[in-house]
């Protein structure tokens, strides 16, 4: 079922419900930078198999969602977003338990939101190759010359599409590069906002919310799976971590993706 809602500041958001029968759980999901959520289709029914309901939506500036392509004014306004997901997961599935799922960007954006704000119902979370480093971080002049931009043109963007490095199934990166709704571009403003998104978490140690699953590709050319080693390191609360050796970026695309989805599976069936 495909729904919309409105964000605090008027911007119409495409969501999908991937329903299921007596669903045990509900995956609200979190996909990374410049994709969409329908790009989580195949996974989503796998997870309909297991029994788990699963319901996402296109962020602001990306997919079907409005917004200029690519940007945000702040943060905030991204987890804002999150805040009326797991209000539509709530209202759709109530008393069931939620399992928070991001991915790349959306990892980011899932482990920022559980640290630094709360939702009853959140019973465990799980993220894959979450934007904590890139694995070719920018200098430190860029970011400062990105900080600088972004006061005087906050909404201008740059960049390109990332699909090479995605999955090594040729496939998955054809659909990836010749998707209409999948852009690389990013407003100064925003690639602001995540590079000191990324400090934060570079910098968080302690408690985590809920237990957590952390899954990075261990030939991942994207996001750096050494940061996701280190921040699991500084964790003093129940968390696990998986790296799969020899994969691409997006381990739900790979050609072992069911292994992965089983692996993930299992792991939420144990921690709900």
């Amino acid at each position: 079922m495909e729904f919309n809602w409105k964000t605090i500041d008027g911007i119409d958001i495409f969501a999908k419900d991937w329903k299921v029968d007596q669903p045990k759980a509900v995956i609200a999901l979190v996909h990374g930078f410049g994709e969409h959520c329908m790009r989580y289709d195949s996974m989503a029914k796998y997870y309909n198999q297991r029994g788990y309901a699963m319901v996402g939506y296109d962020r602001r500036g990306h997919g079907r969602s409005g917004g200029k392509i690519g940007h945000t004014p702040n943060y905030a306004a991204f987890l804002d977003e999150i805040d009326q997901l797991l209000q539509h997961c709530s209202e759709r599935y109530p008393n069931l338990p939620i399992v928070m799922y991001g991915h790349s960007m959306g990892g980011n954006l899932v482990l920022s939101y559980m640290i630094e704000r709360s939702y009853p119902g959140i019973k465990s979370t799980v993220v894959t190759g979450p934007w904590i480093r890139l694995t070719k971080e920018p200098a430190g002049i860029i970011k400062s010359t990105v900080k600088l931009a972004r006061k005087f043109f906050p909404s201008t963007t740059v960049g390109q599409k990332i699909g090479t490095y995605i999955s090594r199934v040729k496939e998955e990166v054809d659909k990836y590069n010749n998707d209409p709704l999948v852009h690389g571009k990013m407003s100064f403003s925003l690639g602001d906002e995540m590079f000191n998104s990324c400090k934060r978490l570079e910098a968080f140690s302690g408690s985590f919310p809920t237990p957590l699953l952390a899954e990075h590709a261990g030939d991942d050319q994207i996001t750096d799976p050494e940061a996701t080693k280190a921040f699991v390191k500084r964790l003093t609360s129940p968390v696990d971590l998986k790296i799969w050796e020899g994969l691409y970026h997006e381990v739900h695309n790979e050609s072992i993706r069911e292994q992965v989805y089983d692996y993930t599976i299992d792991w939420i069936d144990n921690h709900i």
